[in-house]
């Protein structure tokens, strides 16, 4: 019999989570910040390995027709070991007392609310209450799944490894050809599009909290890990180029790119972003970068200077290349840049309303 799963994605990216699941042979029915599958028993464990998008994915343990009812409950397994620490969130309308009638059936003790911090110390469960009827979910996840293992220091203004592989996707990267980030900070671009570029699953540097579930079959996780291995390619086949002005930070991307195993995949150096040189030979590639917010003042006097001289300098270095750029305030990205941007996608960054605009990167002004 199939499972229910739920996967929870930062909205705007659910159209990348469904294009990744049909490439594992599965579908999805797309709600907003999540899609809902169905699917064969312990495939939780490859999407969480597998899967470069989502934030958490969550089993269905069942659904209780009447919370008040106990033995609805005891139907419900919860399979956690006994002893530790369940947190609780509640979704939807309905009866308020899910949490007392849930704790007194499992004989556990239910804390309200989890966050990225309680994955290490116990396990999630959802519950989805209409009435009295409840949806109950627990997360196979545990720490959010950005949390990939390789990133254990960052510089400033950092992605999570999930949204730079969305935002990877919509600019139409698929692990292949030329890709330069200019502005690349602690390396998130670079070395999420490295590792997809070698077929590294995103997840094989981490654990999950479905290993500490009671009915966990290690023998069937051993297996799916050893076959994500086999798939991995000796190097990266396409070129992938990080480049910083900010020495401490292009420092950052090295240290990170070795624990992610891609630091030979990428080629790092210190250039400034508004005086680039020629990009790598060949045929056209792709820019993408996360431009900055300017949140204080002092940052926000100098930020149109940057756009400005960014942009100008993408025309001498990258003409006929794709350029997509994660920003905040896409009025002044449209006053700077010189260029038109006929895509363009809405993606959250945390409670940041910021949109990925993409183009293709005009020749120099006096070009003919």
């Amino acid at each position: 019999m199939n499972e229910r799963l739920y996967l929870q994605v930062a909205p705007g990216l659910e159209g990348m989570l469904l294009e990744e699941l049909k490439a594992l042979g599965l579908g999805g029915e797309v709600t907003e910040g999540a899609v809902e599958l169905s699917a064969a028993p312990g495939t939780y464990r490859r999407l969480n390995l597998e899967l470069r998008t989502p934030e958490r994915v969550f089993v269905e343990l069942g659904t209780v027709s009447d919370v008040r009812e106990p033995s609805a409950w005891a139907k419900i397994p919860l399979n956690v070991p006994a002893n530790t620490k369940v947190f609780a969130r509640v979704s939807g309308k309905g009866d308020g007392d899910v949490l007392r009638f849930a704790s007194s059936a499992w004989k556990v003790g239910l804390t309200r609310g989890f966050d990225d911090e309680s994955a290490e110390s116990g396990f999630h469960v959802r519950f989805h209450v209409q009435g009295r009827r409840c949806i109950v979910r627990v997360d196979t996840s545990g720490e959010l799944l950005y949390r990939r293992g390789y990133r254990q220091e960052v510089s400033r203004a950092p992605l999570r490894e999930t949204l730079a592989a969305g935002l990877l996707a919509l600019a139409g990267y698929r692990g292949e050809g030329l890709l330069w980030d200019p502005l690349c900070g602690s390396g998130t671009f670079v070395l999420e599009a490295a590792r997809w570029a070698r077929h590294l699953a995103p997840g094989a540097l981490r654990s999950f909290a479905f290993e500490r579930f009671t009915h966990h079959d290690a023998k069937a996780w051993a297996e799916e890990k050893k076959r994500s291995a086999a798939r991995a390619l000796d190097k990266a086949p396409s070129i992938i180029w990080g480049s910083d002005n900010n020495a401490g930070s292009l420092g950052v991307a090295r240290r990170n790119g070795k624990r992610a195993e891609v630091l030979e995949d990428v080629t790092l150096q210190r250039l400034d972003a508004t005086k680039l040189p020629p990009g790598p030979p060949g045929p056209s590639g792709l820019v993408i970068t996360n431009l900055p917010y300017g949140h204080r003042t002092a940052e926000r006097s100098g930020l149109e200077t940057l756009y400005r001289g960014f942009f100008s300098s993408l025309r001498t270095a990258c003409p006929a290349w794709t350029v997509a750029a994660y920003v905040e305030n896409v009025g002044l990205l449209e006053k700077t840049a010189g260029m038109p941007f006929p895509q363009r996608y809405e993606v959250a960054n945390g409670g940041l309303h910021c949109t990925l605009a993409v183009g293709t990167v005009p020749g120099p002004p006096d070009a003919r």
